[in-house]
């Protein structure tokens, strides 16, 4: 790991849940979100522009392959946990309120401003600490996985940290391998939109 730009990158980790902590309560989750996307793109906005002006579009289908592959996997892992657990995670319960009681709201926030905050926050801020890229991928992964448990109320739902961090793990294989952050920020928000859709669909996904 190089020790300076870990420092940098864990300060803005901190800081960005600092933010949150103080400004969500007040303006609410919403507009906490745009503020903190903002904060973020103001940070990195040089190597955004760069990445969303090289997108290549073959190249990116075929991430988008490999990504989606590795969701269907993981719904048949989810399958698999809840038949033996019968435990839905709390952030995916909460998640699932929000999109059908407030979904215009939903759909700002989970297909436009999570995608562009979680990529930023946790590979495009993190992927110069790292020499190796295994490890990158691997420890952003994971920690992208522990991220979606913070809501758990049961010991038992961080068992799902496992699906979670196997999508993180791609979404910075992604990032790590074609060097464009703009192609993990693009597939995270279409996964998240159809994720929406079925929601509002069949209430469920």
């Amino acid at each position: 790991m190089k020790q300076k730009t870990l420092l940098k990158a864990i300060m803005i980790f901190i800081s960005f849940f600092f933010l949150h902590a103080l400004i969500s309560p007040v303006f609410g989750a919403l507009v906490s979100r745009i503020f903190l996307s903002l904060y973020l793109i103001f940070f990195f906005r040089n190597n955004l522009f760069r990445s969303f002006k090289k997108i290549n579009f073959k190249e990116l289908l075929k991430y988008l392959i490999i990504f989606f592959c590795t969701m269907l996997f993981v719904k048949v892992l989810n399958s698999i946990i809840f038949s033996i657990f019968n435990i839905v995670p709390t952030n995916q319960l909460n998640h699932e309120q929000n999109i059908i009681k407030n979904p215009v709201s939903a759909i700002l926030s989970t297909c436009l401003l999570a995608p562009l905050y979680e990529e930023i926050l946790l590979r495009l801020n993190f992927r110069d600490s790292f020499k190796s890229k295994i490890s990158f991928i691997i420890i952003t992964g994971c920690l992208f996985g522990f991220l979606h448990l913070l809501s758990a109320t049961n010991i038992s739902e961080l068992i799902y940290c496992i699906p979670y961090a196997i999508l993180g793990m791609t979404l910075s294989y992604i990032y790590g391998n074609s060097d464009n952050i703009s192609y993990s920020i693009i597939i995270h928000a279409l996964n998240n939109l159809i994720e929406v859709i079925l929601v509002l669909i069949g209430g469920t996904i």
